[in-house]
């Protein structure tokens, strides 16, 4: 993976034996720089040539770095905006230029096409893979280290945005599925996190894309309908098959139960690098508990 111009300009800051107040001081304020050193902001070339200067490097070389990174922003926009109307063909396009997003906002838009091209398998796969890169693999003074470079390149709108695409693309595909109660829990939480997310210009704040309320009336409604069908039970399954499928979700729930309890009273008597290494697969563990709670509701 190519080093992020973020991390390359923390890296030239270090290896020049500066601090960040030192680096900023007369160019831009300390918390920009840490923020511009995060990813989160992207700097002017203005201030990109003084800041090269003062590490001694060449300004051409450091702007043609940021330069790809400066569509990142809009591509977020367009992307969000796409999904908001439905069009697909536009996120598809746009997930040409992903590489400047975060690993798990790129898997998460590769979700929503897919499962909009009816793959709810390859949707899955996608946004396990991406909760995968969003886990903690250890930690430092400074907080979480996550797997990619990429993790705390974002804002906590982008961070939400993504999240409620994620909501969507469950929702959806649990309607495939005919997984009614599923998809109206997970139209639920995308409508929580919708609280958190801050609009494109110009479009309401309320309501959600233009094609959730199809979702909601095929899949919410459905569920009544579903369950009105005689022998047929909730699930659109006979009463014997619904039976086995709940005994054995039932039962792989307990026993993720059993495994969470078991590593946490392992975490407790733990060193503090081995608690590190615990308390990481806890969090992929209480991932994997909340999506298989889902199907039983």
């Amino acid at each position: 993976m190519t080093e992020p111009p973020w991390l390359r300009l923390a890296r030239l800051r270090r290896c020049r034996g500066l601090t960040q107040a030192q680096l900023a001081k007369g160019i831009v304020s300390q918390s920009t720089l840490c923020q511009v050193e995060r990813g989160r902001i992207l700097p002017s070339e203005r201030t990109l040539c003084r800041l090269a200067e003062r590490l001694s490097v060449d300004a051409g070389e450091l702007l043609d770095e940021w330069r790809s990174w400066r569509r990142r922003d809009g591509l977020r926009e367009r992307l969000w905006a796409a999904v908001l109307g439905g069009r697909v063909d536009e996120v598809r396009a746009g997930l040409a230029a992903a590489d400047v997003l975060t690993p798990f906002e790129s898997l998460v838009y590769q979700a929503y096409a897919a499962v909009h091209a009816g793959d709810h398998v390859r949707a899955e796969e996608l946004l396990w893979t991406a909760w995968r890169w969003s886990v903690p693999r250890t930690t430092s003074a400074r907080g979480p280290v996550y797997a990619d470079a990429y993790a705390g390149a974002w804002r906590k709108t982008d961070r939400a945005r993504a999240l409620v695409v994620e909501a969507w693309v469950r929702a959806e595909s649990c309607r495939q599925l005919r997984r009614a109660t599923a998809s109206c829990y997970w139209l639920g939480i995308a409508e929580e996190r919708m609280r958190d997310t801050v609009w494109t210009s110009g479009q309401a704040t309320g309501g959600g894309p233009a094609w959730m309320p199809a979702i909601a009336r095929d899949g919410c409604g459905r569920m009544e309908v579903v369950q009105t069908v005689g022998d047929q039970g909730e699930w659109g399954l006979s009463t014997e098959e619904e039976i086995g499928y709940r005994d054995a979700i039932r039962q792989v729930v307990r026993a993720l139960n059993r495994r969470r309890k078991q590593l946490l009273e392992e975490c407790r008597e733990a060193p503090e690098e081995r608690q590190r290494e615990l308390r990481q697969r806890l969090a992929e563990l209480d991932h994997i508990l909340e999506v298989v709670e889902t199907l039983r509701r």
